[in-house]
């Protein structure tokens, strides 16, 4: 009897373990031109379980249930991908370049972007021709 309930015990415990997997997959996040991108975001859609690649462009990422599993590819700039997991251990991806340009953009405290000319109160700005001037060192000119 003793037998029976080990051998029982032993059997529930594989095939949870075995449902649970866990599955680690990596690969490639690179733009057209074939460069890897460091920094591309690598999420598990609908999750928050995600990862960031390397200087190489290069990601390593542990997904739990692989059977539907999504994983959203995307960088600033470029146009995110989607792919699906199944059975893959490794997945490749080169994202293209997005044809929205980005203009002014105006960033408030709550994190809503709006043209700079509809703002009612004061907001500070950095032109690009300010910062590339430059003095010499010298005491008269401070």
């Amino acid at each position: 009897m003793k037998k029976i309930i080990v051998i029982t015990s032993f059997i529930m415990l594989w095939s949870a373990i075995s449902i649970a997997q866990t599955i680690t997959i990596k690969g490639k996040v690179s733009d057209n031109a074939g460069n890897g991108l460091p920094g591309a975001s690598v999420v598990l859609k609908g999750t928050t379980i995600g990862t960031t690649t390397n200087a190489n462009g290069n990601y390593q990422l542990s997904v739990q249930d692989a059977t539907n599993a999504i994983l959203v590819f995307s960088f600033i700039g470029l146009e995110p991908v989607e792919a699906s997991v199944k059975d893959k251990s490794e997945i490749n991806v080169t994202l293209m370049e997005s044809a929205i340009g980005i203009g002014e953009v105006v960033v408030t405290a709550l994190g809503i972007s709006r043209e700079a000319k509809s703002l009612g109160y004061s907001r500070q700005s950095v032109k690009v021709s300010s910062m590339l001037e430059s003095h010499d060192a010298n005491l008269r000119n401070i």
